[in-house]
Formats: C-alpha cells, sequence, structure tokens
C-alpha cells in the first residue's frame, strides 16, 4: 500500500515539472546558448542582390557571448551587453549616444539600435538586426529604417565549421607566364590606367 501510494506520488510530481513554465523554457535557453561564440563571413543570402555587390550584412566576424540573462556583442571598441527581457542599454562612444534593446523570440536574437544623436539620428533612425542560429549557421540579418529602408542578409559559420580549400600543388616556373608589362584600366569609365611589370622567375 506504502508503494502504490509513493509511485502515485512521484508521477504527479514528475507531471507538475514536466508541464512547468521553468521546464518549458529550456529549449529557447539551448537555442540561445547557440549564439555563443565566433562567426565568420561565409555567404551573402541578400535576395537580389548582384555578386559583384555582395558583402556582409554586418562586419566579417561577428563575436557573440551568452550570460544568464543578456547576450553581449563583442566589439573592437568594447562590448554591448544586452537584456533578454527587452530592456534598453544606452551606449556612448566618440560622442556618439545609442541606445540597445533586444528580445529571444521564436528561435532568434532580434535587437534595434537606435541612433540618439541629432546629427546621426538625420542619417539614419533605427537599425534592427536578427541573429538566427540554424543548422547552417548563424542568419544575420539588418534593416536600416524599416520598412522601407536597405536591408541586408548573410550566413556566418564558426571558424572551425567552415571547409578549407585544399592547398594547391605549384611551383614558381607554373607563374611563367606572369612575366611581363601589363596593362590595363579600372573604374566604371575605365578612367584609372593601370601598369604592371613583372620578372621571370628566378631562384625558386
Amino acid at each position: 500500500m506504502h508503494i502504490r501510494s509513493w509511485l502515485l506520488g512521484t508521477f504527479a510530481l514528475f507531471a507538475v515539472l514536466t508541464t512547468s513554465p521553468l521546464l518549458a523554457r529550456a529549449p529557447q535557453a539551448q537555442g540561445v546558448q547557440a549564439l555563443d561564440g565566433v562567426w565568420v563571413f561565409v555567404e551573402d543570402r541578400t535576395e537580389g542582390r548582384p555578386v559583384d555587390q555582395q558583402q556582409p550584412s554586418t562586419s566579417r566576424q561577428v563575436t557573440l557571448r551568452v550570460e544568464k540573462e543578456s547576450l553581449v556583442l563583442v566589439r573592437s571598441d568594447g562590448e554591448v551587453r544586452m537584456a533578454f527581457d527587452g530592456s534598453p542599454t544606452d551606449v556612448a562612444r566618440e560622442g556618439r549616444l545609442s541606445r540597445y534593446s533586444g528580445q529571444w523570440k521564436d528561435g532568434a536574437f532580434t535587437f534595434e539600435i537606435e541612433l540618439l544623436n541629432a546629427a546621426e539620428k538625420s542619417r539614419t533612425g533605427l537599425i534592427r538586426m536578427e541573429m538566427r542560429p540554424t543548422a547552417e549557421g548563424l542568419l544575420a540579418s539588418v534593416a536600416v529604417d524599416p520598412p522601407t529602408g536597405m536591408r541586408s542578409v548573410a550566413l556566418y559559420r564558426h571558424p572551425k565549421d567552415i571547409a578549407q580549400p585544399t592547398p594547391a600543388k605549384a611551383t614558381i616556373d607554373d607563374m611563367k607566364w606572369l612575366a611581363g608589362a601589363w596593362v590595363g584600366t579600372r573604374g566604371a569609365a575605365g578612367t584609372t590606367s593601370l601598369e604592371e611589370r613583372w620578372s621571370p622567375p628566378l631562384g625558386g
């Protein structure tokens, strides 16, 4: 009789725990953790962007650190800590005042950067960014003055997940064709002329 009561109590406790809000948030916490680390740009995913204009949606390398209640954006000029609950963080650097606020929702961390200086605000009022971990890597989307402004999407991966090219097998003699004078132009109208002179390969 006592064993039966103990089993019923155990199952009841298990049922309460597995449906509690605390455990229901566990997958979300795992999703946030997937943002952590160093991310390197690998591909421009912006729809309709010509190949010659493709570029990262933000910098070529993004470093994120997940803490207990916030996501930290690690930049060359310092760190920006954004709380998961959406509360704002004001950052002042080099005479610029920016307000960051973000939230983890629907499998992505979305944050906004509001430029508070009058001079900066006249050019760009709001930047909205989304960091979404996927099976391919990190999809980083940037929208400037949404919904009508510029939008950019790029794929980032951890350095260890980027396939490296096979090393080339070559000798200096394979570059003989480069010897001589080369002349060309650059720029949209070909207004800049270029000239290079290459000597034959010598000494290995």
